[in-house]
């Protein structure tokens, strides 16, 4: 526990310096930039299809640190936003907000901030004790849902999974899940962002790929993790019409796969299989191996490690298993934290 702590800090304290550090460097008035003309990533825009992706990039080293990069592909432009330390962003059902986690104004460490696609009207709407983090939205767009850890309070026991209306001082913030009394405990929170179906099932990664309700209940281990065998699992996400489920199964420094199972964890499809190259974690951002679901259900869209050291782009598969496309393509950068909607 110690030990977890201890690890834990650094990688906040290293992660902090960095992104104080670089956040200097502009105006923050101005909330929304272009990132097409800084980055000269050009968008396929007629290979991803409709609606807008959302994502944070870190780089490059001398340049440009943590930026959240919006992509609306109907309006076939894109634009950044400068949250400052900021990490984890999901974009809303109705792509007209962000959730995200943040470093408090009060210093609480994370807490769960909004704003609008646009950067603006940003609101703090958890400010608990310890932190909060991984936000995501149910399948309504009604409430966020998020990962809470005390580790750095006198409520030390308290890692639980919560969702509320994305509000600042909601009236419905219940805790759904207590992760100390999952079993086998062996994270104490959860790894990586809820995902949540049509047909009001959630889905995340504690100690394997685990299933429930959105009040808690009727919980299935439905793929176990095995740290032993070098392959792991990473960003498990529900189709639109809730009849798949897809995550990314990761052998450290080797290969990367999309898999797209039933929810039973039967009939197992792996759409792609490609190498990754240098490190596949960036000093613990969450989240930052992740995969979502195009709105239409005929896509995924995924991180691949394929830079040296720490670099990190995005690609796109079609469920059919054609259609391999590489969206971004800025050097020297980690795009992660991936998410789409309409």
């Amino acid at each position: 526990m110690i030990k977890h702590k201890i690890f834990v800090t650094l990688q906040l304290v290293m992660l902090s310096v960095i992104l104080l550090t670089s956040s200097c460097k502009e105006d923050k008035n101005d909330l929304v930039v272009p990132i097409i003309s800084s980055y000269e990533d050009s968008v396929p825009y007629s290979a991803l299809g409709s609606g807008k992706l959302v994502f944070s990039r870190i780089g490059p080293l001398g340049n440009e640190y943590n930026r959240f990069c919006v992509i609306d592909i109907d309006e076939q432009k894109a634009w950044r936003i400068d949250p400052g330390l900021a990490m984890d962003p999901s974009v809303s059902p109705e792509g007209d907000m962000i959730a995200y986690s943040k470093w408090g104004t009060d210093q609480t460490l994370y807490d769960i901030f909004v704003t609008d696609i646009d950067g603006k009207n940003e609101t703090n709407i958890s400010s608990l004790p310890g932190q909060e983090f991984t936000p995501s939205w149910t399948f309504d767009g009604s409430l966020v849902l998020y990962s809470r850890s005390c580790y750095y309070s006198n409520l030390n026991d308290i890692e639980a999974l919560y969702s509320q209306s994305p509000v600042s001082q909601p009236d419905d913030r219940v805790q759904v899940i207590d992760y100390n009394q999952i079993d086998p405990p062996s994270h104490r929170f959860g790894k990586g962002i809820v995902s949540s179906s049509v047909n009001g099932k959630l889905a995340l990664l504690q100690t394997g790929l685990r299933t429930f309700d959105e009040d808690g209940m009727n919980m299935n281990l439905i793929l176990p993790t095995d740290p032993d065998s070098g392959h792991w699992i990473y960003s498990p996400a529900w189709s639109p019409s809730g009849d798949k489920i897809a995550y990314l199964s990761l052998k450290w420094n080797s290969d990367i796969s999309v898999v797209i199972f039933d929810p039973d964890g039967a009939n197992p499809d792996t759409l792609i299989s490609l190498s990754c190259t240098g490190d596949t974690e960036w000093m613990g951002v969450s989240n930052q191996i992740s995969l979502c679901w195009s709105p239409d259900g005929s896509k995924i869209a995924f991180t691949r490690p394929d830079g040296v050291n720490v670099g990190s782009h995005i690609y796109i598969i079609k469920t059919d298993h054609s259609g391999l496309q590489k969206v971004t393509f800025a050097a020297g950068v980690s795009d992660m934290s991936i998410s789409w909607s309409n």
